[in-house]
């Protein structure tokens, strides 16, 4: 039984035995939370992001290094830790979060993790933390964390996205050839990471990240529906 209806797309998820999903903007359309978050923390410090700066400086990276570079660019002097920071960040968008899961999961994610856990096993690879990883995820989000085998999140790894780091780990736990192994991405720093480790990527933009060069991928897509469609953003 085939999920797509896009042949291409249909033959490609059979070649492969293990799925592995990035999570933020891909499994949630939740980057306008983590820019409220964002933008929450660093009022008092008189500083509000743009979405330009959002896209160009914080968009696939993990939270401690995009505050170290605002921290630096603005020459803010801190009240408090760097880590308190990033903490405050990560509760007000777990609230967040907890009041608009249904309005932020992506289309047909839900359904095409459902339908792959019966036939593949899944991991999950992303540069949040832990909060922000349960937030989404856990009972309190789409309780989908029980379909992973594997979950590795930003700090367990010391090379964050585009290096192919966090992926090849996950191959490693799985004991599994990275060639069995097909990746979602929404980024194409994302799809750099997954194509490094010698993975088939799949690309699904969101309506952050649909400009950026998303060439090295397999094929970029509309969405995780049945029907999803293989578009060129050239």
């Amino acid at each position: 039984m085939a999920y797509f209806r896009e042949e291409r797309l249909a033959r490609l998820l059979g070649r492969v035995r293990v799925v592995i999903f990035d999570m933020d903007g891909l499994i949630v359309d939740n980057e306008s939370l983590q820019f409220e978050a964002t933008n929450k923390v660093l009022s008092p410090y008189k500083i509000k992001l743009t979405t330009d700066d959002w896209i160009k400086k914080c968009l696939g990276r993990r939270a401690k290094e995009f505050f170290r570079d605002i921290v630096s660019e603005n020459s803010i002097s801190l009240k408090e830790g760097l880590e308190d920071l990033v903490e405050r960040k990560n509760r007000y968008y777990q609230q967040l979060v907890s009041r608009r899961i249904d309005d932020i999961v992506r289309p047909g994610v839900v359904e095409f993790i459902d339908f792959l856990y019966r036939r593949y096993k899944l991991a999950l690879a992303t540069c949040a933390g832990r909060i922000e990883t349960e937030a989404v995820i856990g009972k309190r989000g789409l309780g989908i964390m029980d379909k992973f085998e594997v979950i590795i999140m930003g700090d367990e790894v010391e090379y964050p996205k585009p290096d192919p780091q966090i992926y090849k780990l996950v191959a490693d736990k799985m004991k599994i050839s990275p060639s069995s192994c097909l990746v979602l991405e929404d980024t194409a720093i994302g799809v750099e990471a997954a194509r490094g480790a010698g993975m088939f990527v799949v690309a699904v933009p969101n309506r952050y990240t649909k400009n950026q060069d998303f060439s090295r991928a397999n094929y970029v897509v509309t969405d995780l529906t049945p029907e999803a469609r293989i578009i060129n953003l050239k």
